[in-house]
């Protein structure tokens, strides 16, 4: 009988890694090319860029290959596997694959590692990729985690540039700011649901008579961490210097797989969990998609330094994409996110 368990065990944690598997493949890319790195030493960016393009393609066909299958949740219900999550991470490949191309140029001109570069960006888009398809709050952290820590390193890879490093000083500092908040509203709504998964939060929400002070003041610290991640007003302030400090095709990066990944958690969290109470917070989200429209426009009108506007003017479409969350059906959008 114990025997039995194990390898239904294992049989099942086998099937829950074949469907990880577009993250997986990145993951041994980056480990691979450090590895190769360490033994064969070279300076030239070109056969690290190429060992990367190999690897997202690989987690592409990988991605390609589960997109018939059924959603299934992965691990006790820690993340999910959906078409959702796969066009999602279709998305992140595609951003990843041309920054790997846009930083080949930039690598070689500057004389910097290019082994180390490739692996933080092929590990920040593991962590994205782990983010779209979290669907617990506590996965959700670690995943945001693993994506800045990576993000922090690329953000201040000219280490003799004194932007860089401010820029990467304070989106450290924010960020661990940003972290905190998350975290805490993680503990409070175990407090306040008795779970962190995010599908059952929405069951316990439907169960409940009422919401009490505490599971408010939970979604208030979560959305702030989110915010942060996103650059909605009013936590936007790190966004330009960072974007400034950044080599070019990092902030590129940024601008683009970031959003992505975080509105792709932010969308699981409010369609799936807190659908229910969209009458609630979509007022809310409408004041800070306004402001963060408004702001991020207004701010670009004056700069005078190209990726500085480039900032703002991605702080504006953080807003734009706000207002279409606001406008989302709950039903709707919640069956097409999980079939939770």
């Amino acid at each position: 009988m114990m025997n039995f368990v194990d390898l239904a065990i294992l049989n099942r944690l086998g099937a829950d890694l074949i469907q990880l598997s577009p993250l997986l493949v990145l993951v041994i890319t980056a480990t691979f090319i450090l590895v190769i790195e360490a033994l064969f030493p070279s300076d030239e960016a070109l056969y690290t860029s190429l060992l990367s393009l190999w690897g997202i393609a690989m987690s592409a066909v990988a991605a390609c290959s589960q997109w018939q299958a059924p959603a299934g949740a992965l691990f006790g219900g820690m993340l999910v596997v959906d078409r959702f999550t796969l066009f999602v991470e279709f998305l992140i490949l595609a951003i990843g694959g041309i920054t790997i191309v846009l930083s080949t140029r930039f690598i070689r001109t500057s004389r910097l590692p290019s082994a180390e570069y490739s692996f933080f960006v092929l590990l920040s888009m593991a962590g994205m990729m782990l983010l779209s398809s979290s669907a617990d709050l506590l996965m959700l952290f670690l995943s945001i985690e693993t994506m800045s820590l990576a993000l922090y390193v690329l953000v201040s890879y000219q280490v003799r540039d004194r932007l860089a490093n401010e820029g990467a000083m304070k989106y450290l500092i924010l960020g661990g700011f940003a972290s905190g908040f998350l975290l805490y509203g993680i503990a409070l709504m175990f407090g306040a649901t008795g779970t962190t998964q995010v599908g059952e939060i929405g069951r316990q929400l439907l169960i409940l008579e009422k919401t009490n002070g505490l599971f408010w003041l939970s979604l208030l610290f979560l959305f702030v961490g989110l915010a942060f991640k996103i650059a909605a007003v009013p936590f936007h302030m790190w966004v330009p210097d960072v974007y400034e400090g950044s080599p070019t095709p990092i902030a590129a990066f940024m601008a683009a797989g970031v959003k992505i990944s975080a509105f792709s958690a932010l969308l699981r969290v409010t369609f799936v969990g807190l659908s229910s109470l969209k009458a609630e917070w979509t007022e809310a989200v409408w004041w800070i998609a306004v402001l963060t429209m408004t702001l991020g426009n207004l701010a670009a009108i004056r700069q005078t330094n190209l990726k500085r506007m480039l900032a703002y003017s991605s702080i504006a479409h953080t807003g734009y994409l706000l207002m279409a969350l606001v406008a989302a059906e709950g039903a709707e959008s919640a069956s097409a996110i999980s079939s939770a």
